[in-house]
């Protein structure tokens, strides 16, 4: 970051000051502490007219180096009629080619800086406090607001500025201060910022891509179901995945406000696997607290939980493909797993499959949800073959014969 004061009016040395930068690298705030605080002090004697002091500085805002904003300050005295006055002002405005503008508005800390903020009055040029000193401050608390493009996005930001007023003392001397002590922009393109906020805005942890629903046993419950999703980019952030089973009719008003409170979900601890398949149990029951059974139509979703340290707000998946329990005779489905015969697995070549049984047709599932490959049998042995087409992972075979259906998880190396 550059940043260069200049002074006016006596004999001084160009002067670097120094300043400490602190950077928020897990945040979007991007926050710059003047350390010292920039301090320009300008003073006039109203023992004479036409008097002018005035130091200014210039600072690289983006830390792109090139300088983005100018500060002036002046004071000066000047006849009006009989009687020498002083004249002060306070400037800020855009320099360099940063397309950044600033609102006309002072702000006190705690105000949300946001487009809004700049519309339907902004400009480049901050001008306060011209004249004769009447609209001057000596409140500590004063901000201006500006905001900068990149890459075609908005980024807003804020800047402390005091600004003192001094008495004028037994020898007619006055002094005018500027300090700046910090500012901070929010690094995420269009999101808003707090003013005196150097701390992050929460944001939400990274919600689950896809999420997809088999229907896999007979068993007339939970068993029956069969979850898939992949994982998030960064397991760091949250401390689980609640799986939540909603009835179709409900799913289309699920949102991350209702999943918050829902009490009757299956947890899955994060382990870094690309992707997680649950089978839920037995007593699993639907977000309503109601059992999961057959001849219901339900969707699934999948909340990050955020693990209230890096992130203390959840993520809420898409809702899962429908999918509707069918029951059957468990016997069969049993007697007909023992009868089935899948080979080899894990495998890079082919599948060959054996039944005892006429199988009807065939499915074979990614871990999304989404069908790689189906086709009608009528027979009792099938091979699928081309299996080194596929990408390396897990996947869901689904057959299914007259009488009920079988699942069989393969892996492909």
């Amino acid at each position: 970051m550059n940043l260069f004061t200049f002074k006016n009016f006596k004999v001084l040395s160009f002067c670097f000051l120094l300043f400490c930068i602190s950077f928020n690298l897990n945040a979007q705030i991007v926050y710059t502490d003047l350390d010292p605080d920039v301090v320009m002090e300008v003073q006039a004697s109203r023992a004479s007219a036409y008097q002018n002091d005035y130091e200014y500085f210039r600072l690289d805002i983006n830390d792109d180096g090139t300088n983005d904003m100018e500060f002036y300050l002046n004071i000066g005295t000047e006849y009006e009629y009989d009687y020498i006055r002083f004249t002060y002002s306070f400037e800020v405005k855009k320099i360099g080619n940063l397309n950044l503008i600033f609102s006309i508005d002072r702000y006190n800390s705690g105000t949300i800086i946001d487009q809004s903020s700049f519309s339907p009055y902004t400009t480049t040029y901050y001008f306060y406090a011209i004249g004769g000193g009447e609209w001057w401050t000596n409140d500590p608390d004063w901000y201006i607001a500006f905001r900068f493009e990149k890459d075609g996005n908005y980024h807003y930001g804020w800047m402390q500025i005091q600004l003192d007023n001094m008495p004028e003392n037994s020898e007619l001397i006055k002094i005018n201060r500027s300090i700046i002590k910090d500012f901070a922009y929010n690094a995420t393109p269009g999101q808003y910022i707090i003013v005196g906020d150097a701390n992050p805005i929460p944001s939400p942890t990274e919600a689950v891509a896809s999420v997809s629903i088999l229907d896999i046993d007979d068993n007339g419950d939970g068993r029956d179901l069969e979850v898939s999703f992949p994982k998030i980019e960064d397991e760091t952030r949250i401390s689980e995945y609640r799986i939540m089973v909603v009835k179709l009719a409900d799913s289309y008003s699920f949102e991350l406000e209702n999943a918050d409170t829902v009490t009757n979900y299956f947890s899955v601890s994060p382990s870094g696997r690309n992707n997680y398949m649950n089978i839920l149990t037995e007593n699993s029951k639907d977000v309503n607290g109601e059992k999961i059974t057959t001849n219901v139509n339900y969707k699934v979703f999948v909340l990050s939980v955020a693990n209230g340290t890096s992130t203390n707000i959840n993520a809420l998946s898409q809702p899962s493909n429908a999918l509707k329990l069918v029951g059957g005779d468990s016997f069969v489905n049993d007697l007909l797993s023992s009868k089935l015969e899948v080979y080899p697995n894990p495998t890079n070549s082919s599948i060959n499959i054996k039944f005892e049984e006429r199988i009807e047709n065939i499915e074979l599932y990614d871990v999304t949800g989404k069908i790689i490959f189906t086709d009608k049998v009528n027979a009792d042995n099938y091979i699928i073959n081309n299996v080194s087409n596929f990408p390396r992972g897990i996947y869901n075979l689904l057959i299914h014969t007259e009488k009920a259906k079988v699942a069989k998880r393969i892996v492909v190396q």
